[in-house]
């Protein structure tokens, strides 16, 4: 589960995650909201997007990606 403050959109690191059962695609949340963890930067491969509409995103949730 992600939290959010309302009316606030963000963009968080994600992972790619490799989907065993062929279930769809899925992303992982890498790291946490501060701008200064480089390590989870470098182990990002995507980019999720928050809506500012949203407060949380709960495991499961369509999101949009952009890969990085």
């Amino acid at each position: 589960m992600v939290l959010s403050p309302a009316g606030k959109r963000q963009l968080l690191r994600g992972r790619w995650v490799d989907d065993a059962d062929d279930a769809g695609a899925r992303v992982a949340v890498v790291g946490g909201p501060g701008s200064h963890l480089v390590a989870s930067m470098a182990a990002a491969d995507v980019l999720i997007d928050v809506p500012a509409a949203a407060t949380r995103l709960d495991e499961g949730a369509e999101v949009i990606t952009w890969p990085l």
